[in-house]
């Protein structure tokens, strides 16, 4: 049975004690999540669970912006979870950076879930593609259908955010400022994108604000009946390689970490090849960043593990 908790510490000793979060235990302190989102109706389908290793990565989509047909990955980040140091890191990945395919072809990172597959077979060798650019394969990912996003909201109490501009999107009218948002609000938030100067990196940078938001506010014991709706909506709604024992670790780490949070974007510049417009990484800035905040190893990532086209 499970009891609303009247402090943090209340709740983290009943995630320790979970049998759940007992079977994770031989993780190691640093876990990576991939997050992403797909418009599709078919994502339903549980994966099966990630591995150890040095790192575990989860794909958390926080806010995505996929297109109609759910073929391709419009929002992707990357979370790492450090146990032991305490730290809660985001990474966007942005869904234009340029990569090559297995035959030599020029291809948005955003399209490489649904060039192979769609479902757990396209997740897989999405993260072949993230590994490339970050030097190791995320242990585990959250696909998650982007219509979910207003029912968690809403399981949650809504969210109280900044809204950078007045913005109108799908008939939702949002006006500038601070404010308490409902989950429909927040999808009209996520979404919004023409009028940044920056385009869709203005909208990532609003994306992660708002998942930080959302981290900071749900994650006290106030939320704990809430918490448990959303994640089993996660669960069951959602493609994902995490177990419930995963969900819980990912809770409890939150937890513990959330007074250290940082959010990047992977360095980059936008640029036109073929008359296409890709993001173009810069491998030096990429390396330096995930040496800095992103690795889970005892050593650096050395510069051959990276694997970035150009």
């Amino acid at each position: 049975r499970m009891y609303l908790c009247q402090t943090k510490q209340t709740l983290i000793q009943y995630i320790y004690m979970s049998s759940s979060y007992r079977k994770i235990l031989a993780f190691a302190p640093a876990l990576c999540m991939l997050l992403c989102g797909c418009h599709d109706d078919d994502v339903t389908a549980s994966g099966e669970g990630g591995g150890g290793g040095t790192a575990l990565h989860t794909y958390v989509y926080d806010v995505h912006v996929p297109n109609a047909d759910g073929t391709r990955t419009d929002t992707m980040m990357l979370l790492y979870l450090s146990g032991s140091e305490r730290k809660v890191n985001l990474l966007s990945l942005p869904r234009d950076t340029y990569t090559l395919t297995s035959s030599g072809k020029a291809a948005k990172l955003n399209s490489a879930y649904g060039r192979n597959g769609t479902g757990a077979e396209g997740m897989e060798v999405l993260l072949d593609y993230v590994r490339d650019i970050i030097g190791y394969r995320p242990d585990g990912y959250i696909l998650l259908d982007f219509t979910m996003v207003p029912r968690i909201v809403d399981i949650m109490g809504g969210v109280d955010v900044e809204v950078p501009m007045d913005m109108d999107v799908d008939e939702i009218v949002l006006s500038k400022g601070y404010q308490h948002l409902s989950g429909d609000q927040v999808l009209a938030l996520l979404r919004f994108r023409k009028g940044y100067a920056t385009a869709d990196l203005g909208r990532i940078q609003v994306q992660r604000a708002v998942m930080k938001a959302a981290m900071e506010q749900w994650l006290s014991p106030a939320h704990l009946v809430g918490a448990v709706k959303a994640v089993s909506l996660l669960e069951n709604s959602s493609l994902s390689s995490l177990s419930t024992g995963n969900y819980l670790w990912v809770a409890k780490t939150l937890l513990l970490g959330m007074s250290d949070f940082r959010s990047d974007t992977l360095p980059g510049y936008a640029d036109y090849r073929n008359k296409v417009s890709y993001y173009i990484l810069e491998p030096e800035k990429v390396l330096e960043l995930l040496n800095e905040s992103y690795n889970p190893f005892r050593t650096s990532i050395p510069a051959g593990n990276l694997n970035i086209a150009g």
